[in-house]
Protein backbone atom coordinates (compact mmCIF):
# COMPACT_ATOMS: atom_id res chain seq x y z
CA UNK A 1 0.00 0.00 0.00
CA UNK A 2 3.06 2.21 0.03
CA UNK A 3 5.29 2.92 -2.94
CA UNK A 4 8.59 2.76 -1.05
CA UNK A 5 8.69 6.42 -0.07
CA UNK A 6 7.46 6.49 3.50
CA UNK A 7 7.03 10.25 3.88
CA UNK A 8 3.55 11.49 3.10
CA UNK A 9 1.86 14.86 2.78
CA UNK A 10 -1.61 15.93 3.85
CA UNK A 11 -3.20 14.93 0.52
CA UNK A 12 -1.83 11.38 0.73
CA UNK A 13 -2.88 11.20 4.38
CA UNK A 14 -6.43 12.23 3.49
CA UNK A 15 -6.61 9.71 0.66
CA UNK A 16 -4.97 6.63 2.21
CA UNK A 17 -5.85 6.99 5.88
CA UNK A 18 -9.15 8.86 5.89
CA UNK A 19 -10.91 8.26 2.55
CA UNK A 20 -9.81 4.64 2.06
CA UNK A 21 -10.07 3.77 5.76
CA UNK A 22 -6.99 1.57 5.71
CA UNK A 23 -5.50 0.20 8.89
CA UNK A 24 -2.71 2.73 9.12
CA UNK A 25 0.36 3.47 11.18
CA UNK A 26 1.51 7.07 10.76
CA UNK A 27 4.64 8.17 12.59
CA UNK A 28 5.42 11.86 13.08
CA UNK A 29 9.18 12.45 12.99
CA UNK A 30 11.90 15.03 12.30
CA UNK A 31 15.34 14.33 10.83
CA UNK A 32 17.06 16.33 13.60
CA UNK A 33 15.55 14.09 16.31
CA UNK A 34 17.65 11.01 17.13
CA UNK A 35 14.72 8.92 18.48
CA UNK A 36 12.81 9.78 15.29
CA UNK A 37 15.67 8.43 13.20
CA UNK A 38 15.59 5.17 15.15
CA UNK A 39 11.82 4.99 14.87
CA UNK A 40 12.02 5.50 11.13
CA UNK A 41 14.13 2.33 10.82
CA UNK A 42 11.42 0.35 12.60
CA UNK A 43 8.67 1.96 10.54
CA UNK A 44 10.56 1.22 7.31
CA UNK A 45 10.83 -2.49 8.19
CA UNK A 46 7.14 -2.67 9.11
CA UNK A 47 6.21 -0.94 5.86
CA UNK A 48 8.13 -3.59 3.92
CA UNK A 49 6.55 -6.46 5.84
CA UNK A 50 2.97 -5.12 5.79
CA UNK A 51 3.11 -3.45 2.34
CA UNK A 52 0.02 -5.24 1.03
CA UNK A 53 -1.96 -5.30 4.28
CA UNK A 54 -1.70 -1.91 6.00
CA UNK A 55 -0.71 1.64 5.15
CA UNK A 56 2.45 2.65 7.00
CA UNK A 57 4.05 6.05 6.60
CA UNK A 58 5.91 8.92 8.22
CA UNK A 59 5.13 12.62 8.43
CA UNK A 60 8.06 15.03 8.72
CA UNK A 61 6.77 17.67 11.12
CA UNK A 62 9.10 20.30 9.64
CA UNK A 63 7.53 19.82 6.20
CA UNK A 64 3.92 19.21 7.29
CA UNK A 65 3.38 21.11 10.51
CA UNK A 66 -0.36 21.55 9.88
CA UNK A 67 -0.87 17.80 10.03
CA UNK A 68 1.15 17.62 13.24
CA UNK A 69 -0.94 20.44 14.71
CA UNK A 70 -4.15 18.69 13.69
CA UNK A 71 -3.28 15.78 15.97
CA UNK A 72 -1.62 17.81 18.72
CA UNK A 73 1.82 16.32 18.18
CA UNK A 74 4.16 17.77 20.81
CA UNK A 75 6.74 15.00 21.26
CA UNK A 76 8.75 13.14 18.64
CA UNK A 77 8.43 10.52 17.55
CA UNK A 78 4.69 10.06 17.95
CA UNK A 79 2.93 7.17 16.22
CA UNK A 80 -0.78 7.13 15.45
CA UNK A 81 -2.81 4.08 14.52
CA UNK A 82 -5.99 4.50 12.49
CA UNK A 83 -8.69 2.01 11.66
CA UNK A 84 -11.68 2.81 9.46
CA UNK A 85 -10.57 6.47 9.28
CA UNK A 86 -10.64 6.81 13.08
CA UNK A 87 -7.69 7.43 15.35
CA UNK A 88 -7.59 4.49 17.75
CA UNK A 89 -4.16 4.82 19.39
CA UNK A 90 -1.57 7.52 20.08
CA UNK A 91 1.88 6.34 21.13
CA UNK A 92 4.42 8.93 22.25
CA UNK A 93 8.13 8.17 22.05
CA UNK A 94 10.01 5.32 20.44
CA UNK A 95 7.91 2.20 19.86
CA UNK A 96 9.68 -1.12 19.36
CA UNK A 97 8.92 -3.51 16.53
CA UNK A 98 8.03 -6.07 19.21
CA UNK A 99 5.08 -3.89 20.20
CA UNK A 100 3.96 -2.43 16.85
CA UNK A 101 4.08 -5.66 14.81
CA UNK A 102 1.71 -7.71 17.02
CA UNK A 103 -0.60 -4.69 17.33
CA UNK A 104 -0.92 -4.39 13.54
CA UNK A 105 -1.33 -8.17 13.19
CA UNK A 106 -4.12 -8.12 15.78
CA UNK A 107 -5.97 -5.30 13.99
CA UNK A 108 -5.67 -7.06 10.64
CA UNK A 109 -6.85 -10.37 12.10
CA UNK A 110 -9.82 -8.70 13.75
CA UNK A 111 -10.77 -6.90 10.55
CA UNK A 112 -10.68 -10.18 8.64
CA UNK A 113 -12.70 -11.93 11.35
CA UNK A 114 -15.39 -9.24 11.35
CA UNK A 115 -15.35 -8.78 7.54
CA UNK A 116 -14.26 -12.12 6.06
CA UNK A 117 -13.20 -12.11 2.39
CA UNK A 118 -15.90 -13.26 0.01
Amino acid sequence: MNNGNLEIDIETFEKKVIAEGNISLVCFIANWCDPSCLQELTIRKLAEDFHDKAFIATVDVDNHDSLAERFGIKTLPTSLIFQDAKLIETMVGFQADEYLRPYLEFLLTERERVNPPR
